[in-house]
């Protein structure tokens, strides 16, 4: 018999044990987080990630520290918050992106990487610009995550991807290391972001190409992965106002304009909830990390050169300019966590006694 895996609902309030490590981390690394754009939703799911490590919490606290790393080493806010001026083109080649809210309320995110014709796609772009863009699809996923989080009042750090392999075949699988730097950079660091993967449509092939990359996916991830029957099957996990027509929804594209080139937009006549979310992604995201900066700048000034209080009110009042009153009380408050104690610091003060939790076996 396998190994029993555990893994916590997403919408579980954070325990106490998970509080405590979360102000510990904010504790070890303070400023950091709130420059490199970690919020207490990222630092709750690192928590929840490694729950069946041999040592959770050391793989935890080594995972975030290196994460960190990363995001200052790569500049991966300047590479996330950066226009890329190519995107149609990467589209047309590579058809991918958001397709609004699935039905428990997690975002979707489209690859369809079926129709895209490698060939063309390797002389048009270099492995590292699609890196780029991986990313950038991936910290404008969280970004969407973090605000529905607010929306709904509760965690949802994870989302649902839907791959169609569509006219895939072996030609397909022309870079593999590229392909699976992607898959560990995934893994690494944006761990316990998958709610769930659809996948469409595969090709006879499919059991020898899934054999080359299931190597690079931890057990849990695995388990995470449905082959559905046909399209039509994914009527049962998205409500139709949140797919295009090829996919049995009722989102119409124009003529000649590439799936997922658009801002999403719920389907014309049905009631929309969450569209504002996926708009503005790169200038919201420019915003407020402007804005951050400028409060850790007047902060750092006022404490450091005795600043009047004049200019220090002046750089907030920029802060105040950049940001929704929502987005400033949440950098306020986190810039105000990190100065307490650790039981001062809870993410969610009504977690009930009972917490539950899905078992899952290998």
């Amino acid at each position: 018999m396998g190994k029993t895996r555990v893994t916590v609902a997403e919408d579980t309030p954070a325990t106490e044990t998970e509080n405590e490590w979360i102000a510990e981390m904010k504790q070890i690394h303070g400023e950091r987080l709130l420059i490199n754009n970690v919020s207490d939703i990222d630092l709750l799911r690192f928590s929840r990630a490694f729950i069946n490590d041999e040592n959770p919490k050391e793989t935890t606290f080594k995972t975030v520290a290196e994460y960190l790393q990363w995001r200052e080493d790569d500049k991966i806010d300047q590479v996330a918050s950066t226009e890329f001026e190519r995107y149609v083109d990467f589209v047309k080649l590579w058809p991918c992106g958001f397709s609004g809210i699935d039905k428990s309320n997690h975002p979707i995110y489209f690859d369809c990487i079926g129709q895209m014709d490698p060939s063309s796609f390797a002389k048009s772009f270099e492995p590292g610009e699609y890196e780029k863009i991986h990313i950038q699809m991936m910290e404008s996923l969280q970004d969407i995550k973090v605000a529905l989080s607010e929306r709904l009042g509760r965690p949802v750090y994870k989302h649902t991807v839907v791959i169609d392999l569509e006219g895939m075949g072996l030609k397909h699988v022309w870079d593999r290391a590229a392909m699976s730097k992607l898959i560990e950079l995934d893994s690494s660091k944006y761990p316990e972001t998958l709610n769930k993967m659809l996948i469409i449509n595969p090709p006879f092939m499919f059991k020898a190409i899934y054999a080359i990359f299931s190597g690079f996916l931890d057990a849990t991830t695995q388990s995470r992965i449905h082959v559905l029957k046909s399209p039509a099957e994914l009527l049962q996990h998205i409500d139709p106002s949140q797919l295009p027509e090829k996919y049995g929804g009722l989102i119409k594209y124009p003529a000649d304009t590439p799936l997922f080139s658009l801002p999403f937009q719920t389907a014309e006549g049905s009631e929309s909830q969450f569209d504002d979310l996926f708009r503005d992604l790169l200038p919201k995201r420019q915003r407020r990390l402007a804005a951050i900066q400028a409060k850790i700048a007047a902060d750092k000034a006022a404490t450091d050169a005795a600043v009047p209080v004049d200019d220090v009110q002046t750089s907030n009042q920029a802060m105040d300019d950049f940001l929704s009153d929502d987005e400033i009380t949440k950098v306020e408050d986190n810039k105000i966590a990190q100065d307490k104690a650790p039981e001062d610091q809870p993410i969610d003060d009504k977690a009930p006694e009972n917490q539950p939790v899905d078992n899952q076996t290998e």
